[in-house]
């Protein structure tokens, strides 16, 4: 009897090198130093939502802005946080889990989070 292969559909937890970001329920963004550096470094950013093609947009900003969201350090590895529940709710974005985005890029200083493209990253809840 020949074997009957199924080929592993899901994706790793997390991939070495280059841009890692995620989305939790809590309205929380978690970036990690490589894509940090890659937005220069921001103190804040801008956020910015697209209805039509349902994806999030992040750009550099000045911590004085009014509508600005602040970066914070968020362990010493270097990974940042962005704690911004006040945008998932206006713009009723519901996950339950935390959320990673496969190869984000920044087009011309915006940082673009397309949430067709997301999967699931959560640990499985103990029973």
């Amino acid at each position: 009897m020949a074997p009957n292969f199924i080929e592993f559909d899901g994706r790793q937890r997390r991939r070495n090198g280059g841009y890692y970001i995620t989305l939790n329920g809590k309205g929380e963004f978690l970036i990690n130093r490589p894509l940090f550096n890659g937005m220069e470094q921001p103190e804040a950013v801008l956020l910015y939502f697209d209805p039509d093609t349902d994806t999030i947009g992040m750009r550099k900003a000045d911590l004085r802005q009014p509508n600005s969201f602040a970066i914070r350090l968020n362990n010493p590895s270097g990974t940042r946080i962005i704690r911004a529940r006040i945008f998932t709710t206006k713009w009723d974005i519901r996950l339950d889990g935390t959320f990673s985005f496969p190869d984000p890029k920044i087009d011309n200083g915006m940082l673009l989070l397309p949430l067709q493209t997301r999967f699931n990253v959560s640990r499985p809840r103990r029973k």
